[in-house]
């Protein structure tokens, strides 16, 4: 009997002792928990998106979330702003050229709509609070390329580069500066920093210099500006192409 006495007590002093040592940490845990807020994406729509919180930088991407996929989850911090609230800005995905296109890695482009097809989400968002919302299906009237593409196939006998001024391109697959003598196409991307962009010191440059026609990219066109070097050394184009 005094054994099971002892037992009893030893017992109760060591659940005390777990109590006491746990308890503070699970609070802590409750309280961590209570002040995030949870939300959960549903992409319905058929492109792959990256999300942005607040602004559009590469600092600003909350995820990465693939074509069709619910309930996507991301637990963030209450809201600076409990008015206005935090402003998520879709991206999509859309490819430029696939590995057979470029004999390489696949490129791919982003899409964003433009100001008057705006498929913002705005979330007020609270500690503790639980939300889901939708990435709609765009209007693919209203979504416009974030960069410029070039492509450029080489009908030459030798391998060429390609450059803009001063500067040697490298292509936008990641394969370097060369394209070679008739294999798959060379694809550059440019940056825009208005709406129209002026090409006016493209060349292929081999054994000799080849320039470029002058050519002006829009900013938004959904299309790749095609260009041809032939056996000579002569450059046409552009040819717009479309990819969507």
């Amino acid at each position: 009997m005094k054994k099971i006495k002892i037992y009893i007590i030893t017992s109760f002093l060591i659940l005390c002792i777990i109590f006491l040592s746990c308890s503070p940490q699970e609070e802590e845990k409750t309280q961590r928990n209570s002040s995030m807020g949870i939300v959960f994406f549903n992409n319905m729509t058929s492109f792959d998106v990256n999300l942005f919180q607040n602004y559009i930088h590469p600092s600003a991407l909350l995820c990465s979330i693939k074509a069709g996929s619910p309930a996507h989850k991301e637990i963030l911090f209450p809201s600076l702003d409990q008015v206005s609230g935090d402003i998520f800005y879709p991206q999509y995905k859309i490819l430029i050229a696939n590995e057979i296109q470029t004999g390489g890695n696949p490129i791919y482009g982003y899409m964003q709509l433009d100001y008057t097809n705006i498929n913002n989400i705005r979330i007020v968002i609270k500690g503790g609070e639980i939300y889901s919302e939708t990435i709609e299906q765009p209007s693919i009237s209203g979504l416009r390329l974030i960069d410029g593409y070039i492509a450029v196939v080489n009908m030459r006998s030798t391998q060429v580069q390609i450059m803009n001024g001063n500067e040697v391109l490298y292509k936008d697959d990641g394969s370097g500066i060369h394209i070679n003598t008739k294999q798959p196409v060379g694809y550059y991307k440019f940056s825009f920093y208005s709406d129209l962009l002026n090409i006016t010191q493209l060349k292929a440059r081999d054994s000799i210099y080849m320039d470029f026609p002058e050519f002006t990219m829009e900013r938004g066109k959904l299309c790749v500006y095609w260009f041809e070097i032939n056996a000579e050394g002569v450059v046409s184009g552009p040819t717009i192409k479309f990819i969507i």
